[in-house]
């Protein structure tokens, strides 16, 4: 049923295309406008129909494919384990896997660990596994009129209050309904989507050196 409701939402959009087209050539038509004003005309219509349509696409994924890929994606580390380890010696051997974001939320076990974290202004939430001092935030953003997803992650000492690395990667969405509601979900991509990811696994790794996985579930 979806799938046939998506079908004809397609085909009324380009009924619609199409319709936004003639009316500028109808329009001279009636004023006796002929020969090649007509067909300029037609093309300015026709630049600016597909403007409206499409132009939000064109421009967000120049900034996506251009800048956001090319000159923000990636991680970067503002401090390595090993100067970690020297600033904290012994410590890393007590630091224990959480395996689950969700474990912070007790608020008995991890009284310390905030659920929530304002860096530049901006509130990150936890977001994944850590241990009881090394902890990812996240936070999601939607420039170009929502059409570009924003992901962006903290790994955040909990008791030096300092940021370890930072992570952020893209996805660009080729879609009309690209204002996100507030779970930010948008519609689909009608055209596909794409996405950069540089160094993501790289972040992941980073974000686990930070926890002694030798430790047995019964230690924990």
């Amino acid at each position: 049923m979806g799938g046939i409701v998506y079908v004809l939402c397609l085909f009324l959009a380009f009924v619609t295309y199409c319709v936004l087209i003639y009316l500028p050539i109808r329009w001279a038509n009636k004023r006796g406008i002929t020969g090649r004003k007509r067909l300029y005309i037609g093309i300015a219509g026709f630049i600016v129909v597909t403007l409206w349509f499409f132009g939000k696409n064109v421009i967000s994924y120049t900034a996506f494919r251009y800048y956001y890929c090319k000159y923000e994606a990636g991680m970067t580390v503002y401090k390595t384990l090993e100067q970690w380890q020297q600033e904290n010696p012994g410590v890393w051997e007590t630091l224990k896997p959480i395996n689950d974001s969700m474990n912070y939320r007790d608020r008995e076990k991890y009284p310390d660990v905030a659920l929530e974290r304002e860096f530049n202004g901006n509130v990150y939430k936890v977001s994944s596994a850590g241990n009881q001092r090394i902890i990812s935030y996240s936070r999601s953003e939607y420039p170009f009129w929502g059409a570009i997803d924003k992901e962006i992650y903290l790994l955040w000492d909990n008791k030096t209050q300092e940021v370890l690395a930072k992570q952020q990667f893209f996805r660009w969405r080729n879609t009309w309904d690209t204002t996100p509601d507030k779970d930010g979900w948008r519609g689909p991509s009608y055209l596909g989507n794409e996405c950069c990811k540089p160094e993501y696994w790289e972040y992941s790794d980073y974000k686990y050196s930070f926890s002694n996985f030798n430790v047995t579930q019964e230690e924990k």
